[in-house]
């Protein structure tokens, strides 16, 4: 006769266990995504304004955090496919992002079958962690910054006849796309409210790119270096780096205000510029801005960089300046 396996009776089988874990975990989806609702609600009823100041501050949260839930409480495929998702706020935060890409490159229709068939592949699942969502972020990502790099490099050898376009007036971002124009010197001044919208975390720097296709701006750095300065507040370096990235530079160091003593200070609205470059260059043998004001920062960029030079956002007297005024 076959042993019997006698369980005590305050005991639960395996199979038990499992089954109250798998209820423990929709009831914890249920109960995200009623918070998202209520959320999501609060936003619709309250307006943006309160929403991210006093609603955040009386919750104890901060305003992105609490953006975050909005986002996926906005997004009609996480809300109509909740019970096929992860039950973690930040897997369903990360699905968010997932989707904006694939909104931004293939449109909502096409967006919305290729998170699906992430879900019938077995990609996404009720107990994928933000590791894996976050794996899937970098494929998608690397394989859209080698296309466009391929793209860019399209566009490097049809320039092999474009000319460098010095026009020292103000014009806009459309008017030097259309004359072909291209520099070698970049310095840009952001004002608060767009540092405060590219800064956010929901913005990648594809979606400036998109929506400021400065990149296309750029002179050939084979032969060649081409600079770029950023003047930010050391609060709004996220978005920065951001911008340089959109403008297709890469960071190379930052300037910073010299402090006296010898111990390190925190900085939070003191001014920094950011540098970027695009080819590789020699280490500035200036390494000294006189001040943040903009003429002693145009003054530096028009010896560390070749000319033409662009200012982006702001206007100057000097005459080797085009200045791009619109954003």
């Amino acid at each position: 006769m076959a042993d019997v396996e006698v369980i005590p009776a305050n005991q639960l089988t395996i199979d038990q266990h499992v089954d109250r874990i798998r209820n423990a975990f929709d009831r914890a989806r249920s109960a995200i995504f009623d918070l998202v609702e209520t959320i999501k609600t609060a936003h619709d009823q309250l307006g943006r304004d309160v929403f991210q100041s006093e609603l955040a501050e009386r919750l104890g949260m901060s305003p992105s955090t609490l953006s975050r839930w909005l986002q996926i409480g906005n997004s009609s495929f996480l809300i109509a496919q909740q019970t096929r998702l992860p039950s973690t706020f930040s897997s369903l935060y990360d699905l968010t992002r997932l989707e904006k890409i694939y909104i931004d490159q293939y449109g909502p229709a096409e967006a919305e079958r290729r998170l699906v068939k992430l879900l019938e592949d077995g990609k996404v699942t009720p107990t994928s962690e933000q590791t894996d969502i976050q794996a899937l972020l970098k494929s998608i990502d690397d394989r859209l910054k080698k296309k466009a790099k391929k793209e860019r490099e399209q566009r490097v050898i049809s320039l092999a006849g474009r000319e460098e376009i010095p026009t020292s007036s103000k014009v806009s971002l459309t008017d030097l796309l259309d004359q072909g124009a291209v520099f070698r010197t970049f310095v840009a001044v952001p004002p608060r409210e767009l540092l405060s919208q590219w800064g956010d975390d929901g913005v990648l720097a594809m979606d400036i790119a998109d929506q400021f296709p400065a990149a296309n701006l750029r002179a050939p750095s084979m032969s060649e270096v081409v600079t770029c300065f950023i003047s930010v507040s050391a609060n709004q370096v996220q978005a920065g780096l951001k911008m340089l990235e959109a403008f297709g530079f890469t960071y190379r160091d930052m300037f910073v205000s010299k402090g006296g003593g010898d111990g390190l200070t925190l900085i939070k609205s003191e001014a920094i510029i950011l540098r970027g470059e695009r080819g590789i260059g020699k280490t500035p043998s200036m390494t000294t801005i006189a001040s943040d004001k903009l003429d002693d920062l145009l003054s530096f960029a028009e010896v560390a960089g070749a000319g033409p030079h662009l200012l982006l956002f702001e206007t100057t007297e000097r005459t080797v300046w085009t200045c791009l005024i619109n954003h």
